[in-house]
C-alpha cells in the first residue's frame, strides 16, 4: 500500500514539475516577444494597419467573396424527434 502511494506521489510530482517547466518556458517566450510588440506602436488605427498591408502586399484588404451554401436547399429532420413520447 505504501509503495503504491509513493508511486502516485512521484507521478504527481513529475506532472507538476513538467507543468512548471512549461509555464516558465511560456513566460520566457512572452517576455521575449514583448519588446517587439511594443516597437510596433500599440495605438495603430485600423486604417494605418490597412495602409501598411497595402504597402507590403500591393493588394488592398477586402472582405472575402460570398460563397454558396451547399446546405441551403437541404431538408433536415428536426433534432430530438426520436426522443419524444
Amino acid at each position: 500500500m505504501a509503495l503504491k502511494e509513493k508511486m502516485l506521489l512521484k507521478l504527481e510530482k513529475d506532472r507538476l514539475v513538467a507543468k512548471v517547466e512549461n509555464m516558465e518556458l511560456s513566460l520566457k517566450q512572452m517576455e521575449e516577444d514583448k519588446p517587439t510588440a511594443q516597437a510596433e506602436s500599440p495605438n495603430k488605427s485600423a486604417k494605418a494597419k490597412q495602409e501598411n498591408l497595402l504597402k507590403i502586399t500591393g493588394v488592398p484588404s477586402a472582405l472575402p467573396k460570398e460563397r454558396a451554401n451547399p446546405n441551403l436547399l437541404e431538408t433536415f429532420e428536426p433534432a430530438g424527434t426520436h426522443l419524444s413520447c
